[in-house]
């Protein structure tokens, strides 16, 4: 189970591990003296993208939570 708050605090999604596939780059570093050039600092930049996706989403399901009370 993994628990998320980008998800709908009423909803439950179901799917199987190996639906989702993942991908990321490698992480880039950069530096530069230029960027303050007044003074004695240094700028760095470090950059890592990272993507999913769902391969079936007709295999994932969708359930939300009712709160009503009888």
């Amino acid at each position: 189970m993994i628990v998320t708050n980008a998800m709908s605090k009423r909803g439950l999604l179901i799917t199987d591990r190996s639906n989702i596939v993942a991908a990321d780059s490698a992480l880039q570093l950069a530096t530069s003296s230029e960027h303050f050039f007044g003074s004695d600092s240094l700028a760095r930049r470090a950059t890592w993208r990272l993507g999913w996706n769902m391969v079936h989403v007709d295999r994932t399901a969708f359930l939300e939570v009712s709160t009503a009370t009888a």
